[in-house]
């Protein structure tokens, strides 16, 4: 019996935007990864439905191409992924879609959807559906025609259905079908390409004011879960690993015995993570290296003690660099974000967290502006309605009318991030440590392309 076509779609758009786990980013270099909503939807859905994908930031295809493609595949309906900076652009290539497949069902998912969700559907015909939750079986049991009591808000019989977000802190999702995605197309610095994306969490257990995760649940997998889907990636001939986790170490403790169950069955993956500075020890860090960990991302976000406290509490200067030494210390490569022009911040702060910065000597960087997402406490905040959202001022979409409320104007702020690049980049101690760290000519090339990519971005502009 021929069974549905389901198509996850990544649509395109006038720049490379990252849309996986309800966030907004514009790639500034040519880095890319597999989306993970997808990849853990299709746990759920390949055993019922044909499941294909078209991710056309990784593919680079072309609008025009990304169309004809969709009207030769004929699917039953179409999962796509939207973020606050690329809805408008999202929403006209779908909305053309209906026209010529009034037969298949459109269904969004993003960020700012579980809070507008309803207010979308009002305004949007051609959405039939918006997922709240890509960890449940929830759009399987839609597709499927049932009638679903959660997670999902649709349209039945001229109705908009509601339901309610309901997720279980005791997460369990069947093995993603890992081989459905362009894996060869995807570029991440270290990695470099041919990896894939695991989680072993969904969420953040803290609540950082300026992040999504914070209005989310926390969602743990149990180990043997993911452990299952680690053998799958294996035996799929898959060496490398992004672990997309939000914050990998929340638990030092279950980190050290992932890293122990890892090391135990000889995967030989190389991997890397993201993590808080202050959730590193020397004993946690040591147990990763030894089962593969090549890089961590470190949320440092600022070299200012106020801004530290107002904005990422139980983080200080001193701590951020004890966790930049250590990793430095066991070989474990370094990536450090930065948020420059929070309300209220003064340019003797910035200056400072550009100095800080550079003495952390990251082996990369990147200095991001706030942007108030809808559903937390900074968007609250900042009250700045949808429609005065601006998303080509600035590569993070940071609103004008929010850092305006910076004591620093929007334009400074820009000379000053650029500035923050170039100190840290264009510093001769940073080609020296880059040029004497061990690396294949690969790994060389590939770095050498994607910092080329971000300097002309983020440094010439």
């Amino acid at each position: 019996m021929k069974r549905d076509r389901i198509l996850f779609l990544i649509p395109p758009a006038g720049r490379p935007y990252s849309r996986d786990r309800y966030r907004t980013t514009i790639i500034k270099a040519c880095y890319c990864w597999p989306p993970l909503d997808f990849l853990v939807q299709s746990g759920f859905l390949a055993p019922q439905f044909d499941v294909s994908v078209i991710d056309t930031v990784a593919t680079r295809l072309p609008p025009e191409r990304c169309r004809r493609r969709i009207l030769q595949l004929q699917p039953a309906a179409v999962f796509f992924l939207t973020c606050s900076a690329s809805w408008r652009e999202d929403f006209a290539f779908v909305a053309s879609l209906k026209r010529d497949l009034p037969g298949t069902r459109m269904i969004a998912g993003g960020g700012f959807l579980l809070f507008k969700g309803r207010q979308v559907l009002e305004a949007s015909p051609f959405l039939d559906a918006v997922l709240l939750s890509f960890t449940t079986a929830d759009l399987r049991k839609y597709l499927q025609g049932e009638a679903p009591s959660r997670n999902i808000l649709y349209r039945r019989n001229g109705r908009i259905v509601e339901t309610e977000r309901a997720c279980s802190p005791d997460l369990r999702i069947p093995i993603p079908r890992h081989d459905l995605f362009p894996l060869g197309k995807y570029v991440y610095p270290v990695l470099l390409s041919n990896f894939t994306v695991v989680n072993t969490a969904v969420g953040c257990p803290y609540r950082c004011p300026f992040c999504i995760a914070s209005g989310l649940e926390y969602e743990v997998r149990g180990l043997d879960n993911v452990m299952d889907e680690l053998k799958s990636v294996h035996q799929f001939g898959i060496r490398r690993i992004l672990f997309g986790d939000l914050t990998f170490t929340a638990d030092p403790a279950r980190t050290r015995e992932l890293a122990r169950r890892m090391r135990e069955a000889r995967f030989d993956f190389t991997w890397m993570c993201e993590t808080r500075p202050d959730l590193l020890d020397r004993e946690t860090l040591q147990a990763m290296k030894e089962a593969g960990c090549r890089a961590i991302h470190l949320g440092a976000e600022s070299g200012d003690p106020r801004i530290l406290e107002q904005w990422k509490p139980g983080l200080s200067p001193a701590r951020i660099r004890e966790a930049f030494g250590l990793c430095r210390e066991l070989g474990i490569l370094t990536h450090a974000y930065f948020m420059i022009g929070l309300p209220g911040q003064e340019e003797s702060g910035i200056l400072q967290t550009i100095a800080f910065a550079r003495s952390l000597k990251p082996d990369s960087v990147s200095f991001n502006l706030p942007m108030p997402h809808p559903g937390t406490a900074f968007g609250a905040a900042s009250d700045v309605p949808e429609e005065a959202f601006d998303e080509r001022f600035s590569f993070e979409q940071a609103t004008r009318r929010v850092l305006e409320q910076c004591s620093v104007s929007p334009a400074r702020l820009l000379r000053l991030r650029r500035r923050a690049y170039a100190a840290v980049y264009l510093q001769p101690g940073y080609w020296l440590r880059a040029v004497t760290r061990p690396m294949s000519l690969r790994e060389a090339w590939v770095s050498a392309r994607l910092l080329a990519s971000l300097l002309r971005t983020s440094v010439l502009h």
